[in-house]
């Protein structure tokens, strides 16, 4: 029977699940682990997080959380990301992705210095996020990398405002571009 688990470091995660999750990432998306197969499943100065759903040794559903306080439109804000998230094809439609974005959405909800969240999704997933609560912000711009040299992440973004100060400055989201540093989110 699946479980569902949550792991609070890299190096809680077993090691059969680490390889699981650094072949479906290469598979899908252009990641670290083409050219370091052994790198971290995500920067511990990004505090990971993650969320399994196995069965023994398989790996069924993944999605990470991780935060980083992040400058925006003349405010810091601890921004969490929920990111990675996927379920391996045979075990599709049968409610685990669900399952690990509800599990990493209260992980997020759970902090209480907790600003905001981000994830990128492509459209046609809006509406499976929003079922956890998460809103399309169709006006935001965001770049990633290094933040004096910025390019442009041109992606369908959603994002939660936890705290009083992100829902107060809600509207900076629409109108200021948010500077992601580094790459991952």
């Amino acid at each position: 029977m699946p479980v569902l688990t949550t792991y609070h470091s890299n190096d809680e995660v077993p090691a059969e699940y680490q390889c699981q999750i650094r072949a479906f990432v290469r598979m899908l998306w252009h990641d670290v682990y083409i050219y370091d197969l052994d790198a971290p499943l995500f920067l511990p100065e990004r505090h990971p997080k993650h969320v399994v759903v196995a069965e023994r040794h398989a790996l069924i559903s993944y999605a990470r959380v991780n935060w980083l306080n992040v400058a925006h439109a003349g405010e810091t804000y601890r921004l969490y990301c929920l990111g990675d998230v996927f379920t391996y094809p045979a075990f599709r439609k049968k409610g685990y992705g669900q399952q690990v974005v509800e599990a990493g959405t209260a992980l997020i909800r759970g902090d209480h210095e907790a600003d905001v969240a981000i994830l990128f999704c492509d459209p046609e997933l809006e509406t499976f996020y929003a079922q956890s609560d998460w809103q399309h912000l169709p006006a935001l711009k965001a770049t990633v990398g290094d933040l004096a040299h910025p390019e442009a992440y041109d992606a369908f973004a959603m994002m939660l405002f936890l705290s009083h100060k992100a829902q107060q400055h809600r509207p900076d989201f629409d109108t200021h571009t948010l500077n992601l540093p580094g790459y991952g989110w």
